[in-house]
């Protein structure tokens, strides 16, 4: 779903990069002037494989990226603060989304991630005040403290059978990854899905109903707190 935006990449020269290992590079910064960008999975014979922290940070310009699939990363605050970012194009091998990489992206209204997925940071979409549907793969292992904090228009997210961690933030805090989400009032567990992560549905002030799988043996601690 491009929604019609164009698949034209941007010009390499816009960017700035850095090196990471071998042949890849990371994304550090943008200096164009588009508001729609189509990220190359090669730059002067370089492969993109990261965006890294805070490269397009508060750019409140942007209205839709498109992700090369040679992407495996984004890190933290990578995308924070692009208030006019509607559209992300996640590419197919993206791995890991760092903490707060779209933190306050406030006209995302749809997430949709690849099935290479395996871990959200903490924060990586709080504060998405117009998101209303995040789909998630069942390769996703790791949901971060208050992922989807405040989303407050969210109504629709699957839970990923692969789920298995919550992990710390800051050496003292977990879960509440559906903290102030006011609209999100039910969630159903998937079918076989054996074991509920500890603090899984921790803060979840608003949820009124969870439909549980018969495959369920364990139910981690304060997964319901």
């Amino acid at each position: 779903d491009s929604r019609g935006i164009s698949a034209t990449e941007t010009p390499a020269y816009d960017f700035t990069y850095a090196a990471t290992t071998g042949n890849f590079i990371e994304i550090t910064g943008y200096t164009g002037n588009d508001t729609e960008l189509v990220i190359p999975a090669v730059i002067e014979g370089y492969t993109v494989d990261g965006v890294n922290e805070n490269a397009f940070q508060n750019n409140t310009a942007l209205t839709s990226v498109i992700l090369p699939d040679t992407l495996t990363v984004i890190e933290a605050g990578a995308f924070s603060g692009c208030t006019a970012l509607s559209y992300v194009g996640f590419g197919k091998n993206l791995a890991v989304i760092g903490d707060s990489a779209f933190a306050a992206c406030t006209a995302l209204e749809r997430v949709t991630l690849s099935n290479a997925v395996t871990q959200l940071g903490a924060y990586c979409f709080a504060e998405c005040t117009a998101l209303k549907t995040v789909s998630m793969p069942d390769t996703v292992q790791k949901l971060g403290y208050r992922a989807f904090r405040n989303n407050t228009a969210l109504e629709s997210v699957n839970i990923p059978i692969g789920w298995n961690e919550c992990p710390v933030h800051n050496r003292y805090y977990y879960g509440h990854m559906f903290e102030g989400c006011s609209g999100l009032t039910s969630i159903a567990v998937p079918e076989g899905m054996v074991t509920l992560p500890a603090y899984a549905f921790q803060g979840c002030a608003y949820l009124e109903n969870v439909s549980l799988p018969s495959t369920l043996v364990t139910i981690g601690n304060t997964a319901f707190q």
